[in-house]
């Protein structure tokens, strides 16, 4: 499509409904009319921006929206600046709860744009009616807060969110509609062609009157707080039936806007819970900083409001309401949530049948909770964070205060509290993940230098006398070199230091019990408990872990669930199953336990997502599907982007429901290959090798447009490491077959007889070697060309640095790209001629924090374009008490 830009002269947009064009208009396009392959079935409707027809997209055979501006409009720039601006908003945003745009293009020097077809009725005439049921209304806003916070995560602020540009499907979704007045709040995504700047400027009045924040009113420019305010606005009418703002004249509302709160929601005959309320106001603080800060944090917020939290939650007495600056210093609305955990998320129970627990906050500030833990006195809690994007720090709190004292301390993560002194790890600044080893140090609780006591140290916690540490720690430094990139090596526990209890162990974190006679060990997928002479007993607790800590029975507390997204509280006793006892909204982790059942725990919003930028721009993009996507592959040209969508992808498919997706990397919807995860992309990203899980793998060649999927037969590995796709179609795929070390595969098109091409222990590294080759690096970094039609390997003089993950070869073998594990990721490039590595990236997200981790990177074939994956967690410390079995 040609561009449309010219001049950008602003609107000024004031009734809520822009002027319908007469009805004696000659209609822009007839029925029977071909639209490039729509054929205009019928008028829709017509507006100020153009005509809204339904049309046959013959080439799909669907029905579809095609929305025109009639010809004689077609001359003005306004409109066409405006139009276009749509288009470009509306393609670049791929969401359930925002309307999808399929196609764009010109009709005798007017443009059009081809949508999904939406069968209900605009949110304004649902409301013509009166307010909605309050369940219905929070089930409404949280599908428009989420369509926001996509947009928003776009940069996009739509700048007139009203009901009549919010859709009501006959199956209840809600879409968001019209981004005719949006802007982009930073530098435009690749895919969008051409140049828009923002037009908001000073004393002009852009959006609808009575939507409008005050900022808006003023004619300043607009962020996503405005369409927060527009959001809260919305949020008031469906829940009371009439306008949050409204006068005789325009001047008159604006008026309001600027100087009046809203009627009380309750009245005679409408009743609104109050927390309810408390969000819908805090949307429409006049001053942006009062309100929430993102739409993610509303839709948090209402997740606690939602008919399916609350048939799962207790009622109880209203919390008393939080001062205002904490809630505005929280990046998400995790002291809601709290005012909703507060009232009692105890499920199964009638109330009555045992006390409500208290919840404390004990923290308030953005960033991720790494350890925290109770002093002897259980009023004081010991943790480390990493707030604000900093390295992590090492603070103490009071259960009664709000307050956090630094223990100026240098950069050290919590490890266990004695009497009077810590264990600290001592790590680099840029290791933030849960499997980082360090030095393990003691240090006084009052502060002072820290005592270096052992390297190689994943977990420790002291024996309850505070004479020993059990330990978790690395024994084989260089070891093989796990998938993703995380630490290397075998691992034992000891306790106290010197003496091994099991080896090897997967455990990331372990705990010393009361009386000193076992240690607990989490490991991903099961707790187990040894004691003093190394015997091991199983706990039967949920599938995915995420915390232990004992209790005075010997039974254990732990946080965890079924999938890697749900999160409870348990007890584990050794002969018994599990017993959930507390689930909030929001996720969750054990941190420590007192002898009298009191918990800390750190609570807060978990996201993985994916970040990618195409061959020759410098800017990243937040790809992800939804919000824990992972990303899996990149084509050689870095065009097209594979990820999975759903639980954390395992060796063999994952522990729980996952899809795949692949997606242009320059912008444009994702499309859905199916349920399993994604493995490998081929070159031309045609195809895609998918795996599933049932009651045996399955894995597939899926094609990523139109095609046949065909099976291969590769479950007789135990787990696959790691795959990618030759030239010819063939895969090379590091695997195990039982209990031996991974090796490299080659796999024909059929699958039949996987063919080992490398030792064991070797890996293979992906692209092109130069003829029928391979590059394979062992895991002490050792290298060599090892032929595909058989023969005997060709040593290579260059190495890979210690603890380097290989992630592929470029030009033609002639360099390695390699990676650092940490936070930024650092990729290097090994000459193979020369032996000499060089930097060639440094991958974070823009705002670290929250961000814990970055996982294997993908690469194109220049390595050129890039994708990751990465983690962000704002969390908070809350303190349990009165939890009762």
């Amino acid at each position: 499509m040609r561009s449309l830009l010219g001049d950008k002269r602003e609107a000024r947009r004031l009734p809520e409904e822009p002027a319908a064009e007469p009805t004696t208009q000659k209609l822009a396009v007839a029925r029977g009319t071909r639209l490039g392959p729509y054929e205009v079935i019928g008028l829709i409707g017509a507006g100020g921006m153009g005509e809204v027809y339904r049309a046959r997209d013959t080439r799909l055979g669907r029905d579809v929206a095609v929305k025109v501006i009639p010809e004689e409009l077609a001359t003005d720039p306004d409109r066409l600046a405006r139009f276009e601006q749509e288009a470009r908003l509306a393609g670049s945003l791929s969401h359930p709860n925002v309307l999808t745009l399929h196609d764009v293009g010109m009709r005798g020097g007017a443009p059009y744009l081809v949508t999904e077809l939406l069968e209900g009725r605009s949110l304004r005439d649902v409301l013509e009616r009166g307010p909605l049921p309050v369940r219905r209304a929070v089930e409404h806003a949280q599908q428009i807060a989420r369509g926001l916070a996509a947009a928003h995560a776009k940069g996009i602020v739509h700048r007139d969110l009203k009901p009549a540009n919010i859709f009501v499907t006959k199956d209840g979704a809600v879409k968001i509609l019209d981004f005719g007045l949006a802007k982009l709040t930073q530098t435009e995504p690749p895919d969008l062609e051409g140049s828009t700047e923002s037009t908001t400027t000073a004393d002009r009045v852009i959006g609808t009157v009575g939507y409008m924040a005050p900022e808006q009113v003023r004619g300043r420019p607009a962020d996503v707080r405005s369409d927060i305010f527009a959001f809260g606005a919305v949020a008031y009418e469906m829940l009371s039936g009439r306008r949050a703002f409204a006068g005789d004249t325009a001047a008159d509302t604006m008026t309001a806007v600027l100087t009046r709160d809203p009627d009380e929601l309750s009245r005679p005959g409408l009743s609104v819970p109050a927390s309810l309320e408390r969000i819908v106001r805090r949307c429409l603080e006049k001053d942006p900083e009062e309100r929430f800060q993102s739409a993610r944090d509303v839709a948090f917020a209402l997740d606690a409001e939602s008919g399916a939290s609350r048939a799962r939650m207790e009622p109880a007495a209203e919390t008393a309401r939080p001062r205002r600056r904490w809630l505005v210093a929280t990046a998400i609305a995790v002291p809601l949530l709290l005012a909703a955990a507060g009232i009692g998320l105890l499920f199964g129970r009638k109330l009555g049948e045992r006390p409500l627990p208290k919840i404390t906050q004990l923290t308030f500030r953005r960033g991720t909770v790494d350890r925290a833990r109770f002093t002897a006195d259980g009023k004081t809690v010991v943790y480390s964070a990493f707030w604000d994007g900093n390295p992590p720090e090492i603070f103490t709190t009071r259960v009664e205060s709000p307050e956090s004292r630094s223990l100026g301390l240098p950069p050290a993560r919590l490890m266990s509290v004695s009497t009077g002194e810590l264990a600290i790890l001592l790590t680099a600044p840029g290791d933030r993940s849960d499997a980082t080893t360090g030095t393990l140090a003691r240090v006084p609780l009052a502060g002072g230098e820290p005592r270096r006591v052992l390297d190689d140290v994943l977990a420790a916690d002291w024996s309850p006398d505070g004479r020993g540490l059990a330990v978790i720690r690395r024994v084989d430094a260089v070891g093989e070199r796990p998938p993703g990139g995380g630490v290397g090596g075998e691992f034992q526990v000891e306790y106290p230091i010197g003496r091994v209890l099991a080896r090897p162990v997967s455990g990331i974190q372990l705990r010393v019990s009361p009386h000193g006679d076992r240690v607990a060990v989490l490991e991903p997928t099961a707790v187990h408990t040894y004691d003093t002479m190394g015997r091991k007993t199983r706990f039967r607790t949920p599938a995915a872990i995420y915390g232990l800590a004992w209790a005075s029975d010997n039974s254990l507390w732990v946080s965890g669930g079924e999938t890697y997204r749900t999160r409870s509280l348990y007890l584990v006793t050794p002969d018994g199953s599990p017993r959930e006892l507390y689930r909030p909204a929001g996720s969750l982790a054990l941190q420590d336990a007192t002898s009298d059942g009191r918990l800390l725990i750190h609570h807060g919003f978990e996201r993985v997502g994916v970040r990618a930028t195409p061959a020759g721009q410098p800017t990243e993009w937040d790809l992800g599907v939804f919000s824990w996507s992972w990303a899996a592959d990149l084509s050689d040209d870095g065009e097209q982007l594979l990820t999975s969508e759903g639980d954390a992808p395992g060796r063999m498919g994952g522990s729980g429901v996952t899809a795949a997706y692949v997606r242009p990397t320059r912008g444009g919807p994702p499309v859905r290959l199916g349920p399993g995860t994604p493995l490998a992309l081929s070159p031309n990203g045609k195809w895609a090798l998918m795996a599933s899980l049932g009651e045996r793998p399955l894995f597939s060649v899926t094609p990523t447009g139109a095609g046949t999927p065909r099976t291969l037969p590769l479950d007789r590995f135990a787990a696959i490491d790691a795959a990618w796709f030759l030239d010819d179609g063939r895969l090379v795929v590091d695997a195990r077959e039982g209990t031996a070390r991974s090796r490299a595969f080659l796999v024909d098109s059929s699958g039949v007889g996987p063919r080992p091409i490398m030792p064991e222990g070797f890996v293979s590294v992906r692209g092109s070697f130069g003829g029928d080759g391979v590059l394979g690096a062992a895991p002490d970094g050792a290298l060599a060309r090892y032929p595909l039609r058989g023969g005997g390997p060709e040593p290579i003089a260059a190495r890979l640095p210690p603890e380097a993950v290989p992630l592929r070869a470029t030009a033609h073998g002639r360099f390695i790209l390699f990676g650092r594990t940490g936070m930024p990721y650092r990729v290097d490039r090994l000459d193979l001629v020369t032996g000499e590595s060089s930097p060639w990236r440094s991958l974070r997200p823009d705002d670290l924090t929250g961000a814990t981790h970055i996982l294997t990177p993908a690469f194109s074939a220049d390595g050129e374009a890039y994708a990751y994956t990465y983690g962000r967690y704002f969390q908070d410390l809350y303190l349990i008490e009165g939890l009762r079995p």
